[in-house]
């Protein structure tokens, strides 16, 4: 286990002489100087002293811990990370709300405490290169919105709070949960599941999990992934597809702590944290009694957006170079980059699609492509294509009007002379080329009335 650099100092509270002795020495352990109290200082104790972890039980007799998080977050710099029993995890979540970084269950082993507490101060080290882990975490991209985003990730990775991912298809909402889950410190797996990949009936299940006998065919105990991502991050995807009936499940089992496989009798404690993400307008879901309100505020403690390729483009040319060494290297191919000028075009474009439609247009353009460039006229709609302007290498075809099939024709004519000027005619080389298969191309050179030569 790393060991905090330059000692800190931290503040044990808790009534009980056991916890404090126990939580000290563990702090010590990664680097602290703790401080056991047996209740809560005055504010007049913060005055000379640096103080830079507050390791809190919420529990303190009649003491508002609430009010007390709120006014020390005014007036200290401290991390705070506060302490409960499982029936209390409702007011640790109210604490994280109110200024805390955290909240630990005390039923739970000390060692998955140390590592958040690690990753807080990791963290706090990290904010100055944020680029250097979104690279770390496979994403792409040094625009304003990606480095904003990298900073909430690098914040919010090291606390306990659930996270709501919202964005568009192909924004790469997974690809911030693996942040996420990399920031957190957590020693766990990341466990993913796609709400609606599975249908209602075995969601439950997979949640779960079943125990043997629980119905004809469970004949042996399965474990879901409530269970399976302990000590690590469970990651819900398209969270708006889940049937209500299993919501107010879910919901239980974040209130509480626990859950119960299906055909089991005793509960399971869940020590895994919550990432979720949406398409969906979960407000206006809300509002149509399709998402459960209740379930919403909390899966929804900190929520993230995912922006869209479009409020990003500067980040198109960096994605379009990694996308296009993954490919060059697949098909065995040396493609250079689109020229500046052609560059300029694909940022223009709205890419709908996101990251995942570039992507899928740089593996289009790379398996197709004939020339020694990457041909932006394959990765662009061939309605785009005809209004592109030309460039002084290679201009995609004419454009003759507005007439869909006119201007398909006109891209397949040029994409098919082209093909077979590159394969000397051979047909046999055109479809290894092309990755279409023979009878295709004849059926293409047929249509457009083009003369092939007999291999």
């Amino acid at each position: 286990m790393h060991m905090i650099t330059n000692r800190k100092l931290a503040l044990v509270i808790d009534d009980s002489e056991e916890a404090r002795l126990i939580y000290s020495t563990a702090l010590k352990s990664i680097g602290f100087d703790a401080v056991p109290l047996p209740g809560l200082p005055s504010q007049d104790f913060f005055e000379n002293r640096s103080i830079d972890l507050i390791l809190l039980d919420m529990n303190l007799g009649n003491i508002n811990s609430i009010d007390y998080i709120k006014d020390l977050a005014k007036h200290s710099d401290a991390k705070i990370v506060v302490m409960t029993a499982f029936g209390g995890i409702e007011s640790a979540v109210a604490a994280v709300h109110n200024g805390a970084s955290g909240f630990f269950v005390k039923s739970d082993p000390i060692d998955s405490l140390l590592p958040k507490i690690q990753a807080l101060f990791q963290a706090q080290k990290s904010i100055g290169r944020v680029e250097t882990f979104l690279e770390e975490c496979g994403i792409k991209g040094t625009s304003r919105a990606m480095k904003s985003l990298g900073q909430l990730i690098m914040q919010v990775g090291p606390t306990a709070s659930t996270v709501l991912i919202s964005g568009s298809s192909g924004a790469g909402k997974e690809l911030i949960a693996h942040a996420i889950h990399k920031s957190s410190g957590c020693n766990g797996p990341f466990v993913a599941i796609n709400c609606s990949a599975i249908p209602d009936q075995l969601l439950e299940s997979e949640l779960f999990g079943v125990k043997r006998g629980a119905f004809t065919d469970a004949k042996q105990d399965r474990q879901g992934v409530l269970d399976a991502a302990a000590g690590g991050t469970i990651f819900l995807d398209e969270i708006g597809e889940m049937p209500l009936p299993l919501q107010s499940k879910l919901l239980r089992v974040i209130q509480e702590c626990e859950f119960t496989p299906l055909g089991g009798t005793q509960p399971v404690k869940m020590r895994a944290r919550i990432v979720c993400a949406t398409n969906r307008n979960l407000i206006q879901m809300m509002a149509d009694g399709k998402f459960r309100e209740d379930l919403y505020y909390r899966i929804a403690v900190i929520t993230l957006k995912a922006p869209d390729l479009s409020e990003r483009s500067a980040d198109i040319p960096i994605l379009v170079e990694h996308f296009l060494g993954i490919y060059n290297r697949k098909c065995g191919k040396h493609l250079r980059m689109p020229l500046e000028s052609e560059m300029s075009i694909l940022a223009s474009y709205p890419w709908p699609g996101n990251v995942r439609e570039l992507q899928n247009a740089v593996e289009r353009a790379t398996v197709l492509g004939t020339s020694d460039r990457l041909s932006i006229n394959l990765m662009l709609p061939p309605t785009q294509v005809i209004n592109l302007p030309q460039t002084h290498e290679r201009s995609g075809p004419q454009r003759s009007g507005f007439n869909y099939k006119t201007s398909i024709d006109a891209f397949e004519r040029t994409f098919l002379t082209d093909l077979l000027a590159a394969a000397n005619g051979n047909m046999s080389e055109a479809a290894r080329l092309s990755g279409i298969y023979r009878a295709n191309i004849y059926r293409m050179a047929k249509r457009l009335n083009i003369s092939l030569k007999k291999d």
